[in-house]
């Protein structure tokens, strides 16, 4: 599972948007897009709700390399954009 992390006030704070998919079989696919990855990342990390939301997900997103999903999140390189 790709980790995802979100909240409205983050994503208002830095005009990011941050969609979440749904697999019948349960599979969750998020992700971020945000000019300013750190800090959206920090906005993320110093909000109540978000802290909430990785309370309640924790038994459903996996750890990657034994980092929470919010600490696991990389950049990727857009290589193509369909406008």
């Amino acid at each position: 599972m790709i980790p995802y992390s979100s909240s409205r006030s983050t994503v208002a704070r830095t005009r990011s948007a941050a969609p979440l998919f749904l697999r019948e079989a349960g599979l969750i696919v998020g992700y971020l897009e945000t000019p300013d990855f750190e800090r959206a990342r920090a906005a993320m990390a110093a909000t109540d709700v978000n802290a909430r939301w990785q309370a309640e997900m924790a038994g459903f997103i996996e750890e990657l390399d034994g980092q929470a999903p919010e600490a696991a999140m990389r950049p990727l390189t857009e290589i193509f954009h369909l406008a």
